[in-house]
């Protein structure tokens, strides 16, 4: 049984309706900010037993929950009111420990895939994903690029959890080379060495770590050769603590065999697991936080970080309007994970989590 996953689905009125009145003067999901329901909602369903919530399985117990958010709704069409410079949003995860180490997870969005937010597939038109696809440097960096690397940057020296790692997905080539002259000397990038239009990549703060192993491996996922895996090994200076980072971007076959692949991965590297190491596997799952864990549940006790919808893939009435959770981080280990809130992971993107989570009115 797993012991701890932070498992974010369905929100609101079973949430509310079982609290004390008291709670519930508190806790009001129509007035409360999403900043302040996260970090309340953490501390009294963690203080309560372990239960069940409608829309999961019984076998499905929760233990500790960073956030009670719906994982999803039928948001409408966006285009001007997504401020944001990719169609995905990040999420972050704290280590817990003497020392603590903050990570997240981004898929970016390559320039290669804006012909599809340019026919509007996703309701995207109009956003800040398009008005700012147009090129401000002679070496072809958009203004969106520079809004990416403006967000990388922040999130890397932030004042309360600076990133000692990011994952990212879907890194093209120019992109990467105006990222490494942005990036301060201590702060390293390391690349899967795959399509150079379409990478996984990671920074590190060398002023934390050590790099002790890296592994780039293609050909892991069969409907996509080209994607592969980005293995780190990283040591604590301070402490010696052995964390590996993995990050992975999984094809949207949602049939295909990728999760399986992913799965048969994570066992192998579970099976040469050093004593006292910490596996962080993370990025752009391409299914959602049930489905994931699904394809994942077997191979034994890890943390599952999946706190809040990330992005609009799904269809209705041939735009996409619905969105989900695709993003997400597994920790492996006796390392306890806390799920950071949007605003612990990027300033004011709890304003777009929330659009993510209701109905416009």
């Amino acid at each position: 049984m797993i012991n701890y996953i932070s498992k974010l689905i369905h929100f609101t009125k079973e949430v509310f309706s079982k609290q004390t009145p008291s709670q519930n003067s508190t806790l009001n999901p129509k007035t409360t900010s999403l900043d302040s329901i996260s970090r309340q909602t953490f501390s009294q369903i963690s203080s309560e037993q372990p239960k069940t919530q409608a829309g999961i399985k019984d076998q499905w117990k929760i233990t500790q929950k960073p956030f009670f958010i719906g994982m999803g709704a039928d948001v409408g069409i966006m285009r001007e009111k997504w401020t944001h410079p990719s169609d995905h949003l990040p999420i972050g995860v704290t280590l817990q420990g003497q020392s603590p180490i903050h990570i997240a997870t981004w898929n970016i969005l390559a320039d290669i895939y804006m012909k599809h937010v340019m026919d509007d597939y996703q309701g995207l038109m109009g956003s800040a994903i398009t008005t700012e696809h147009e090129k401000v440097t002679e070496e072809g960096i958009t203004l969106r690029n520079q809004h990416l690397i403006d967000h990388i940057l922040q999130m890397l020296t932030d004042k309360d959890r600076p990133r000692g790692v990011i994952a990212l997905q879907e890194c093209g080539k120019t992109f990467i080379q105006h990222l490494k002259k942005s990036l301060a000397p201590h702060f390293k990038l390391s690349l899967a060495g795959e399509s150079e239009e379409d990478q996984i990549a990671m920074i590190y703060n060398s002023n934390i770590f050590d790099l002790v192993e890296k592994n780039g491996q293609q050909g892991v996922f069969s409907d996509k050769p080209s994607r592969g895996i980005l293995n780190l090994l990283l040591k604590q200076k301070d402490t010696g603590e052995l964390i590996r980072c993995i990050t992975v971007h999984l094809p949207w076959v949602l049939q295909g065999p990728a999760t399986q692949e992913l799965s048969a991965y994570i066992l192998e590297q579970k099976r040469v697991q050093k004593e006292g190491e910490t596996m962080v596997v993370m990025g752009d799952m391409n299914r959602t936080e049930v489905e994931i864990f699904e394809s994942l549940k077997e191979l034994g006790d890890f943390q599952q970080i999946s706190p809040y919808p990330t992005m609009i893939p799904y269809l209705k009435d041939g735009i996409y309007t619905q969105s989900a959770d695709f993003d997400h981080i597994f920790v492996f280990g006796e390392r306890r994970a806390l799920a950071n809130a949007p605003n612990e992971v990027l300033e004011r993107l709890n304003i777009l989590v929330e659009r993510l989570l209701h109905k416009p009115t």
